[in-house]
């Protein structure tokens, strides 16, 4: 009788050789056997495997199926430790991405944040303060944009008012960095007040109890 370890699960049997030598559809067998999977065995033979096999995680070779992992992973952890006695969380995030996918991808980021909150019970307050080269972004006069950044505009845009409407969220452009980049106040995204210095605010911000991000 031979031993066959898969991702840390010893499985008894006759005819499969060692880990390394399974086919893919024994391997999906095995696999099967350690509660891995449960997909139909007709594609088995077809899957990509690793060839990690002493008890490390695998990683399927199927793109699709990682990203599928990688949602079911975030969908079983949580900060729950963490957030343990807590009825609400107050985060400044100061924001000063140049770069328009850059900026783009760190609101969403910011939003992910706040629906997780929002899933374990905890109310979020955000305050999202642009400044620096970020404020060329969040206002409406493209000549003062970068061409390659430009293709990103309405989707910035879109997800700020998005997220202006959302409760507990206030978004906040300084006026010191309008003068600094040439822009103009009166070009700022509507959904976005201008204020007069986003760093007095920060502060004042933190010392009310706001945790200071810069993403």
């Amino acid at each position: 009788m031979k031993f066959v370890v898969i991702a840390g699960a010893i499985l008894l049997g006759t005819g499969l050789g060692s880990a390394e030598e399974l086919t893919g559809s024994e391997r999906y067998r095995a696999e099967i056997c350690a509660g891995q999977y449960a997909c139909d065995e007709e594609r088995a033979g077809t899957l990509g495997w690793s060839r990690e096999v002493s008890g490390t995680p695998r990683v399927s070779q199927n793109p699709e199926k990682n990203a599928g992992d990688a949602t079911a992973d975030a969908l079983t952890v949580s900060d729950k430790e963490a957030l343990s006695g807590l009825i609400d969380v107050k985060i400044a995030f100061d924001i000063t991405a140049g770069d328009g996918k850059a900026l783009l991808s760190g609101l969403n980021v910011i939003e992910q944040t706040r629906q997780s909150l929002i899933k374990q019970g905890v109310t979020a307050h955000f305050v999202l303060a642009f400044r620096g080269p970020a404020t060329k972004l969040v206002q409406t006069d493209v000549e003062r944009v970068k061409p390659e950044d430009r293709g990103e505009l309405a989707k910035i845009a879109d997800k700020i008012r998005e997220m202006s409407v959302a409760p507990g969220v206030e978004v906040l452009q300084c006026s010191v960095a309008i003068q600094q980049q040439g822009t103009s106040a009166d070009k700022v995204l509507s959904p976005i007040k201008v204020i007069g210095n986003s760093w007095i605010s920060l502060a004042a911000y933190q010392a009310k109890g706001y945790a200071y991000i810069a993403p």
